[in-house]
């Protein structure tokens, strides 16, 4: 089983911005106030993909907004969309046999 990436997502409704503390060194900011863009976070769970890490994502406060609380339900999709190919490729990936014996 793979180890885990434990992070937190905040939505702030004044700046209209999506906030990922912990993923990586950098906090990730989606910005909001227009179109979502989410090819930044994508980019970078595909980075992570070779670190054979899940991640756990944490709500730190539901958005009131309609549209705030459907990107907080997209944001949490990918995280499990993640998971279940992080998930399937650790199940499908071949033993490595020992070869000093």
């Amino acid at each position: 089983m793979c180890d885990f990436i434990e992070c937190s997502l905040t939505i702030d409704e004044e700046r209209k911005e999506a906030v990922i503390a912990d993923l990586q060194k950098e906090d990730v900011k989606i910005d909001l106030s227009s179109d979502v863009d989410f090819t930044d976070l994508v980019s970078i769970l595909t980075q992570l993909i070779d670190e054979q890490k899940k991640i756990k994502l944490t709500i730190n406060q539901e958005p009131s907004d309609e549209k705030l609380k459907l990107v907080s339900d997209t944001i949490q999709n990918i995280f499990q969309i993640y998971n279940e190919n992080m998930e399937s490729s650790t199940e499908t990936e071949p033993e490595k046999i020992d070869s000093s014996t």
